[in-house]
């Protein structure tokens, strides 16, 4: 266990090194994920709420969303549990039984925060007790995540939808059931992709170099890596695609393809293969998005 806990402490100081060097390198790309919280919004008590304009944070909203205010909730509904961000969350209007936010690009839906829209801090008639977010892209549902609500309080929620996706659609159980929705997490695919290749050269660089097809394999792999995040930065996002299928993957993937290491692996056991190849894979299924 301490093993393990040095490691992962290891790894956090140098992924946080080599993060801020490649952005240093790099400033167009945005460090910070986009946290969603609606506070911005004013909302005139009464009503205690206002219809979400549909275009808000750069993304398109359905019709009947709308921005609750905290203190209509509390004095109204006699609840006395706080929104998360602040003074403001958004809510599924008139209790309709589905809400939709898309975006123009692909981005991955890291979190947010949940509850029921409660009364005396219990649930009522008109609260949801579950709440099912749906990622789509395009057409194609790419998971889905499903919520049992609390009604004395918000719940973090990390849906697991990994995968990119354009729309989330929000599904209550029921007609005239209304649930509340704050700090909505997304990243943008290009900086998940970013994120995800830092994250896979600073494992790369804790492999002991025993377990490598030569001890200075580590510095040829990091170039590579780093030939395709300057890819990613430049938008050759087919060549990035390219470097990752036919030329990276290739040196992490026999383990899983064949339950050992091939000839042409350069880690050479499927203990630091299984750390090394997810995230490879996961590289490449955003950026497959990116080139569609």
């Amino acid at each position: 266990m301490k093993k393990v806990l040095r490691r992962a402490n290891a790894m956090r100081r140098v992924c946080v090194g080599t993060f801020l060097l490649f952005f240093a390198a790099f400033p167009s790309i945005s460090l910070a994920e986009t946290t969603i919280n609606f506070d911005d919004l004013a909302v005139p008590v009464p009503p205690g709420w206002i219809e979400l304009p549909s275009s808000y944070e750069g993304l398109e909203w359905s019709p009947l969303w709308e921005v609750e205010d905290e203190s209509f909730f509390q004095s109204v509904y006699y609840n006395t549990y706080s929104f998360p961000s602040g003074s403001n969350a958004a809510s599924n209007g008139g209790g309709v039984e589905s809400v939709a936010v898309a975006s123009s690009s692909p981005f991955v839906l890291n979190s947010l925060w949940v509850s029921t829209w409660a009364a005396y801090n219990g649930f009522y008639e008109y609260s949801s007790r579950t709440l099912t977010i749906e990622g789509y892209y395009g057409d194609i549902l790419v998971g889905s995540s499903t919520i049992n609500l609390s009604a004395d309080k918000f719940d973090f929620w990390e849906p697991g939808i990994t995968s990119p996706i354009d729309t989330l659609v929000f599904k209550n159980d029921g007609d005239e059931r209304w649930w509340l929705m704050d700090d909505l997490s997304i990243t943008p695919a290009e900086q998940a992709v970013v994120e995800t290749l830092v994250e896979t050269e600073e494992t790369i660089r804790l492999i002991p170099p025993e377990n490598l097809h030569n001890a200075n394999a580590v510095k040829p792999l990091s170039r590579k890596i780093q030939a395709t995040l300057k890819m990613m930065y430049e938008g050759l996002y087919e060549d990035a695609l390219d470097k990752l299928e036919n030329d990276i993957l290739k040196k992490t993937d026999g383990c899983a393809e064949t339950g050992a290491p091939d000839s042409t692996d350069w880690i050479l056991t499927c203990e630091d293969q299984a750390e090394v190849y997810p995230l490879v894979m996961r590289a490449i299924e955003i950026v497959q998005r990116l080139v569609e």
